[in-house]
């Protein structure tokens, strides 16, 4: 029988995806363990929620996918995240 790995790393553009196989419970509970450890601690990023500024012309906005389509009209590229 042909092991299967654990996980397979796919990397598109400049970001890495970590994929698992559906069909191993051990590791689909450990990664729920460590889902709620973060959450419970706030060791993560609202992505689509979180509250950015560009740090070249002062613009305020809402998440990545508005920080992808000022980066991509202005050519901006340096954001910070604010409270």
């Amino acid at each position: 029988m042909e092991r299967m790995p654990h996980c397979l790393l796919c990397f598109q553009g400049s970001s890495i995806q970590t994929m698992f196989l559906t069909t191993d419970d051990e590791v689909f509970h450990q990664a729920e363990e460590l889902a709620r450890e973060a959450k419970s601690s706030k060791q993560y990023t609202d992505v689509n929620g979180f509250s950015l500024k560009c740090l070249q012309c002062q613009e305020l906005m809402q998440g990545q996918i508005q920080a992808q389509q000022h980066a991509k009209i202005t050519g901006h590229k340096n954001f910070g995240e604010i409270a």
